[in-house]
């Protein structure tokens, strides 16, 4: 933990990962997580998160990835004029800016992208920036949501009428074929949403599409909804290559565990959009007209001649007045979001209830499975341990636990993909990433 995040660590919970997968030889994800030094600073700007997904060949998915994530969280707070989703989408807006010129000042480079989903947490809520198809959910009270729009070809021809969500004809078109990305164009345009008010309990993950590619919503939002951030990341990529694992997979949890960081509106000013524009430099003779003004009007007074005195004297303060305002003065033209508000048209996809029989028992079967192919394999495991886990969940859904059912078999897929991965069975069990195989 750095010593920023240390300062919020009694009311953020943040865990991140990113792992190459297990057919990748390069890791082409990045992600970030910029925590606010301050109070004062979480107030101006927040906290931020970033999750990028590159693509390019040879180095250059890799290099566009870390690009984005490092350029919008320098942009970001460069922009004094503007509001927190201005300043964001301004951010993006650069670094998918910087990234295109790279491409073009480079042959190995051409062409190069990226997917940008970033996180803001302000007082006011969430705010989102996202280009491409990594995502961002929300858990809240039990009930999963995706806050982000896939710009994907599946999703925009879903929005377009020309594909319905339960037709046969959209598995016959490719998932990951993107619409929108940073880096390919010199402009781009980039989705905005939110505020989402933040309250005690809210759990966020952003997320590149190798997690999303073999974890269903379903199963995510059990996940984050029973396990603490640290250990839901590693289930989760564990999950995801146990399931083949064919793309990176990158992670980050924030989850809200203190009043501190949860949304209060009354303690801050609604988030506002539009600039403030800076003060306008001070003109030299406007300072001659003051000086020369405030001179006559001592003059006249000490020749015992008042009006032309205060003639001048009106002048001068005239003069004053808009020195002082151009000096010190700033024009705002924001408008306030009204209570309730927000950018975008999210959430996009809702799941309530994540928690409930049906997934207890999916997962419940998907313990069953990995125990299988571990005794087919012959790997060395501490069954004692396992079984421990498998049977205090099942004895919690039985009960009516469903939530309690699905942490038991976390804590069971988490600890049979821990032995499984150990050097004690290096030698039995070769991996996904070697014959090309799933274990799930």
């Amino acid at each position: 933990m750095t010593e920023k995040a240390a300062k919020w660590r009694d009311c953020l919970d943040i865990a991140a990962i990113s792992d190459v997968g297990q057919r990748r030889s390069n890791n082409q994800d990045s992600h970030i997580e910029v925590v606010a030094s301050g109070v004062e600073e979480w107030q101006q700007w927040g906290h931020l998160f970033v999750v990028a997904d590159g693509m390019g060949a040879h180095a250059a998915g890799e290099l566009a990835s870390k690009m984005a994530v490092e350029k919008i969280a320098h942009h970001y707070k460069k922009y004094l004029d503007l509001s927190p989703p201005q300043a964001l989408k301004k951010a993006i807006e650069m670094a998918n800016g910087e990234i295109y010129r790279r491409g073009q000042e480079n042959p190995d480079f051409h062409n190069m992208g990226t997917t940008a989903s970033a996180m803001v947490l302000l007082p006011q809520g969430a705010l989102f920036g996202h280009v491409g198809d990594s995502r961002v959910y929300r858990v809240r009270q039990g009930h999963l949501q995706q806050l982000t729009f896939d710009h994907s070809l599946v999703w925009e021809m879903q929005a377009a009428g020309h594909l319905a969500k339960d037709d046969n004809l959209a598995s016959m078109v490719p998932k990951n074929v993107i619409t929108r990305s940073l880096g390919p164009a010199a402009n781009v345009e980039v989705d905005v949403e939110g505020p989402y008010p933040l309250a005690v309990g809210d759990t966020f993950l952003l997320c590149s599409d190798g997690l999303t590619a073999r974890v269903e919503d379903d199963e995510l939002g059990a996940v984050m909804g029973v396990m603490e951030p640290a250990l839901a990341t590693q289930l989760l990529v564990d999950l995801a290559n146990a399931r083949g694992g064919p793309d990176n997979i990158t992670i980050t949890i924030v989850k809200i565990i203190g009043e501190r960081a949860a949304t209060n509106e009354q303690d801050h000013e609604p988030i506002s959009i539009g600039s403030i524009k800076p003060p306008k430099p001070v003109h030299p003779a406007l300072l001659i007209t003051l000086g020369v003004s405030l001179l006559l009007a001592l003059m006249m007074l000490a020749s015992d001649n008042p009006i032309p005195a205060g003639v001048a004297g009106v002048v001068g303060l005239v003069s004053l007045g808009i020195f002082l305002y151009q000096k010190f003065g700033q024009v705002a033209s924001r408008q306030s979001l009204a209570p309730g508000s927000m950018l975008g048209k999210g959430p996009y996809v809702t799941i309530e209830n994540v928690a409930n029989q049906k997934i207890a028992e999916k997962f419940a079967t998907t313990t069953n499975t990995l125990k299988s192919t571990a005794q087919s394999r012959g790997l060395a495991v501490d069954w004692s341990q396992f079984d421990a886990f498998t049977a205090q969940a099942e004895q919690q859904r039985q009960a009516g636990d469903f939530a309690g059912g699905v942490r038991g078999c976390c804590h069971a897929i988490s600890f049979l993909l821990s032995e499984m991965r150990s050097p004690k069975n290096q030698a039995s069990f070769s991996g996904p990433a070697a014959d090309n195989e799933s274990v799930l």
